[in-house]
């Protein structure tokens, strides 16, 4: 099947939320506070923000709230283990740590367990974009804990975990 063609306005779109996503972190990692409040006072008003545009969505099918459920447990753990990453690490270090390692996850998870078998390129780019991340990570490893790996590692398996979701 040949591969579609993004759109300018799709391709700005991605651009701009990866853009604001990196923005959050380094505000978050930045703030000089507890990473962990922080991320809470982050949830709360984006929820605030949220409930103005409720009345003009439509309910979520009965079948959807299981997997909002299940959603909403993974991300309050990607909050928590991000905290910890951040409490524990630099943003240059756990940043690409966390979003390097958790593409690799995935498509070995996809293989395992859902039986999909990426081609060569796919996998050839699956690979060298998570080397390339962790490598940007590991010029910094000998500065960081065990701890501040370990919270990284943890929040990647939860990034994974939600994109599976």
């Amino acid at each position: 099947m040949p591969a579609a063609e993004l759109s300018l306005g799709v391709t700005l779109a991605v651009l701009g939320a990866a853009f604001l996503h990196a923005i959050w972190n380094a505000l978050v990692k930045s703030g000089g506070g507890e990473p962990l409040l922080d991320m809470a006072m982050i949830c709360w008003w984006s929820s605030v923000v949220a409930l103005f545009f409720l009345p003009f969505v439509a309910t979520p099918d009965r079948a959807a709230w299981p997997f909002m459920a299940v959603s909403a447990a993974i991300h309050f753990a990607y909050y928590v283990t991000l905290a910890g990453a951040y409490r524990h690490a630099d943003l240059s270090f756990a940043y690409p740590l966390m979003r390097g390692i958790a593409p690799m996850i995935v498509a070995t998870l996809g293989v395992v367990f859902l039986g999909e078998r990426p081609g060569p390129a796919m996998m050839a780019g699956i690979a060298l974009i998570s080397v390339g991340i962790v490598a940007i990570a590991w010029t910094s490893a000998g500065r960081h804990s065990g701890t501040a790996i370990a919270w990284a590692l943890a929040n990647a398996a939860i990034i994974a975990a939600y994109t599976l979701v």
